[in-house]
């Protein structure tokens, strides 16, 4: 049994042995037995035909996860979501923390919350009853290049040795720095990817004001209200040599629980370029991370706790440049804890001169 991944060279498959897996042979969901410290176990006197899967993991506690699942792992998430970096499928299984089949910037608020033991447990080891996701591999070269699937090897009949070879993953752990006992491989300071966690870090929980309680997982404060809305409207606009540039303020309306917001425009480029998106009073402890590819911008803020009231949230700045007619309307597609909300910014753009 290894490990899925080695963030030293970020390398896939990892060659970290995973102790201390149950695993069973006969369907009984008894143990038959457990990996060693070198990750091996080993099944004699076996006749006939069995089935090898492992049950589960000795000691899935949040103490074994401290210092594997950080602030940094949320980082990964939200620049996932916005399209700075690709994670491997598999990294992608880490981060769907939420177990929704998607990732959002709720699975970055979820592990952020966990790394700082504000939770026990994530939501998808809450469903599923454990941390740790199995998988057998007949072929991992790399991290797109593997056939992974169910746990599960078939020996009907058993009819020689064989080497049956299993994958964990420990949801949260994005990078893969997950080591045994709990000594998870870190950045070096002054490393960018340290900076950049703790950059984040400090924004979430450097926060003003009272902290409000969290609702344990499974209660009704789960998501935004049933009425919640969101609605836009210019601030301010001025003229520039090349056009117009506008200020939409993004407010909404019984808003409060609200943790995550994912936030994406499809934009023409000719006609609109996006100069940026900043947070407001309300949404001034979320972290930000944007990714604009020239045609698509993306947007992905969240914090560790949840919005107190309604009010304005972001604001995103446009250029709207001179056209001889008027722009079509921008649709701006919004995820609040992943829930869908769709808006509409009609375009204002001038007139260019004949």
């Amino acid at each position: 049994m290894f490990y899925y991944r080695d963030s030293a060279g970020e390398v896939e498959p990892g060659f970290k042995p995973v102790p201390g897996v149950e695993i069973d042979v006969d369907g009984d969901l008894l143990v038959d037995a457990t990996t060693g410290t070198d990750g091996l176990f080993v099944l004699a006197d076996q006749g006939g035909s069995f089935t090898v899967t492992p049950l589960g993991r000795f000691g899935d506690s949040q103490g074994e996860m401290i210092g594997a699942v950080t602030p940094l792992d949320a980082t990964f998430v939200s620049h996932h979501r916005v399209g700075i970096i690709e994670l491997s499928p598999n990294q992608q299984i880490a981060a769907d923390v939420t177990g929704n089949g998607s990732i959002s910037s709720l699975d970055a608020v979820y592990v952020a919350k966990y790394s700082i033991q504000l939770i026990n447990r994530l939501p998808v080891a809450e469903a599923t009853g454990s941390v740790w996701l199995y998988f057998r591999c007949d072929s991992y070269l790399g991290t797109d290049d593997h056939d992974c699937t169910t746990p599960i090897y078939e020996h009907d009949p058993l009819l020689a040795p064989e080497s049956d070879d299993f994958y964990a993953l420990a949801y949260g752990d994005v990078n893969g720095n997950w080591a045994p006992a709990g000594r998870a491989q870190s950045f070096p300071d002054g490393s960018a990817e340290a900076d950049a966690a703790w950059a984040d870090y400090w924004g979430v929980i450097a926060l003003a004001g009272p902290r409000r309680p969290y609702a344990p997982i499974g209660s009704t404060r789960s998501g935004p209200a049933p009425r919640t809305s969101f609605g836009t409207r210019d601030s301010d606009w001025e003229p520039v040599p090349n056009g117009r540039l506008r200020r939409i303020v993004i407010s909404v309306q019984e808003g409060q629980s609200i943790e995550a917001l994912d936030l994406t425009l499809r934009y023409d480029p000719r006609t609109v370029e996006v100069r940026g998106l900043e947070v407001t009073d309300l949404t001034r402890d979320f972290a930000l991370t944007t990714h604009d590819t020239g045609s698509v911008f993306r947007g992905s803020a969240w914090t560790v706790f949840p919005l107190g009231e309604s009010g304005d949230v972001l604001v995103l700045t446009i250029l709207e440049r001179p056209t001889a007619t008027e722009t079509k309307p921008l649709r701006l597609e919004i995820l609040a804890d992943e829930q869908a909300f769709s808006l509409e910014i009609r375009g204002r753009a001038p007139r260019a001169a004949p």
